[in-house]
């Protein structure tokens, strides 16, 4: 994630929100490393 200020996540309808919500915790946690 050098130089890199934003991530876009992105999922299909079907996606439920509680795993985009967990996909985006887990970058913003790798970001913070």
């Amino acid at each position: 994630f050098d130089n890199i200020k934003s991530v876009g996540i992105c999922g299909a309808t079907s996606t439920p929100e509680w795993l985009m919500r967990n996909v985006a915790e887990k970058v913003k946690s790798l970001s913070e490393k």
